[in-house]
């Protein structure tokens, strides 16, 4: 097999394994990313969302805000709760650390799914749980949730775990894609055409 195909061959891989479960597609301005990395909108969405951030996750942010991490992964939660009304965990609920939000990991799904996810090495996955856990607020629904930004991709291991993950919960995992707002337009302009459900944030 030469080498162009087998690189269009993983090029199809990982498309195909993102779109299986691709439940919402949003988009993002720089100036949002930029005031997040200042910081800035790390404390001003913890304050407008309380039920979404904890303090854990507001030092883990303001830690490490700056080298880019996280805004994805907060921008979807908030997106998600404007839109559909679920709260999030917002990444790291697995770990004992976090007794909060394992706490309530514990709480929401069977007890099977939960020994898998927090002992998932034992079963031969290294992989981190997705990055939110999504659920209702009277907890009658949840699902998982793995946040995707501009060209990042799911790799082979995640998709094994996540495969595996979908078998033993009985529920999909379920992501969602974030793009540079200017190229989402130019990819498909007729999205100008409908006002987003979170347009608050992009008006900040």
């Amino acid at each position: 097999m030469g080498f162009w195909r087998r690189v269009n061959l993983v090029h199809l891989w990982e498309v195909s394994a993102m779109a299986m479960n691709l439940y919402k597609e949003y988009t993002f301005t720089e100036g949002d990313r930029e005031e997040f990395r200042a910081r800035r909108k790390v404390l001003q969405w913890a304050c407008e969302y309380p039920l979404l951030f904890d303090s854990e996750d507001i030092r883990i942010a303001r830690t490490q805000a700056q080298m880019g991490y996280h805004f994805f992964e907060w921008y979807v939660a908030i997106r998600l709760y404007e839109e559909i009304g679920y709260l999030s965990l917002v990444e790291k609920y697995a770990y004992k650390a976090h007794a909060r939000k394992r706490a309530t990991f514990q709480s929401l799904v069977p007890a099977s799914v939960f020994e898998f996810v927090t002992e998932r090495k034992k079963h031969g996955y290294g992989q981190q749980a997705p990055d939110l856990l999504v659920y209702a607020p009277d907890r009658s629904d949840w699902f998982f949730c793995e946040v995707k930004g501009l060209q990042d991709k799911l790799s082979k291991e995640q998709t094994r775990f996540f495969d595996a993950l979908e078998e033993w919960s009985g529920k999909p995992v379920r992501y969602v894609h974030v793009s540079l707002e200017s190229q989402q337009l130019a990819r498909c302009p007729s999205c100008c055409d409908s006002p987003g459900i979170g347009e608050s944030l992009r008006s900040r």
